[in-house]
């Protein structure tokens, strides 16, 4: 049984009728009747992140694709119906530059990535991209948060890391990240299946250079209630905050992260809010943007309460 992520492609809710005329249930679908059956030779096991980069990366000394500046056994058709060999310049040199040695930044979007390393063997493949300070590994199969955990553990200097569209499973507040995120200042998680705020803090407990945090299209209807009940000062050092189409309903879910002095930019775009205050000039003292694209505000006194923010 499989949930797509796009509830369109389902067939059924996890259940199915029997030949009895029974309702029999194989699994639970978040949403509705996005679930699936597929034989198990149709679905993609997955690949770790160190295959990844080997795969989109080529060693110098590996065969050329183009020896001699053709491609073996590539053609293009003439008006005349003849065939001309397609020829490629320069591949040496521009396998100087994708040299995982020397890489900065990688970007392996649906590549089928579900875990750091597979075994040993490929650890040497990660040790040698030492210099990577931004990784985007947006739509890929990572959910354990074990595995990001040791992404961060074999790139140390990581700067940015981007794994939006990866659903995520819940993370506890008490999760072990090992210090494996202290030069982390960017992260993006949206669409991840986040559902309560004490995500959030948990991350930012555990990076402690984190300055911007994107988690558009998550569900954190909690915002209020976590910060009056738990430690939350880890969310001051954050000057962007992204919570676009989070589910926030009331501005007094807002109102709860007013503490943030540091905050710049705060993304309320397409949520459920119909107010805005109320403010005095003390809430958000830093925030020079806020956007309140798609939401649901009616009167123009509430956007003339933006008049009491400081900035």
């Amino acid at each position: 049984g499989v949930e797509f992520d796009d509830p369109n492609r389902g067939k059924h809710d996890g259940s199915v009728e029997s030949s009895e005329g029974k309702r029999v249930r194989y699994f639970e679908c978040s949403c509705g009747g996005s679930g699936s059956f597929l034989k198990p030779k149709m679905l993609a096991k997955g690949i770790s992140l160190a295959e990844a980069l080997r795969q989109n990366y080529v060693d110098l000394n590996a065969p050329l694709v183009a020896p001699g500046n053709t491609l073996v056994g590539q053609y293009a058709n003439t008006i005349r119906g003849k065939q001309k060999p397609i020829e490629l310049y320069g591949e040496n040199k521009i396998r100087e530059r994708q040299q995982i040695s020397d890489l900065e930044g990688c970007t392996l979007r649906e590549a089928l990535i579900c875990r750091c390393v597979n075994s040993s063997d490929e650890i040497p493949v990660l040790s040698s991209a030492k210099n990577i300070i931004s990784i985007d590994l947006k739509d890929n199969l990572v959910n354990d948060w074990s595995e990001v955990v040791k992404i961060g553990k074999h790139f140390p200097n990581l700067i940015v890391l981007a794994l939006s569209g990866n659903r995520m499973n819940s993370l506890q507040s008490n999760f072990p990240f090992e210090g494996s995120f202290e030069t982390l200042s960017t992260l993006v998680l949206n669409s991840s299946s986040l559902s309560s705020w004490t995500e959030a803090v948990a991350l930012c407990k555990n990076m402690p250079r984190l300055k911007e945090l994107y988690l558009s299209n998550n569900n954190f209807e909690d915002i209020e209630k976590v910060c009056g009940e738990k430690d939350v000062s880890y969310l001051r050092g954050l000057r962007v905050l992204d919570l676009s189409e989070c589910g926030v309903k009331a501005w007094r879910e807002v109102s709860a992260l007013k503490f943030l002095k540091n905050l710049e930019s705060l993304n309320l775009n397409h949520n459920p809010l119909s107010t805005i205050g109320p403010l005095d000039g003390g809430d958000f003292e830093g925030l020079k943007d806020l956007h309140i694209h798609g939401c649901k505000i009616e009167k123009w006194a509430d956007v003339e309460e933006l008049n009491k923010l400081a900035s």
